[in-house]
């Protein structure tokens, strides 16, 4: 989706695309972070 608003110049889907993306990447580090913590017994 961010390839697509870039191409097609669309600044605001493609801002709020990367924005999306950045968020859910986020959420993914924070989870794993959360998951090795509970691996180790801390």
């Amino acid at each position: 989706m961010i390839y697509e608003s870039i191409q097609k110049k669309d600044k605001t889907a493609a801002a709020e695309a990367a924005k999306l993306h950045i968020d859910n990447q986020e959420k993914s580090v924070m989870k794993q972070i959360r998951l090795d913590n509970d691996a180790r017994g801390k």
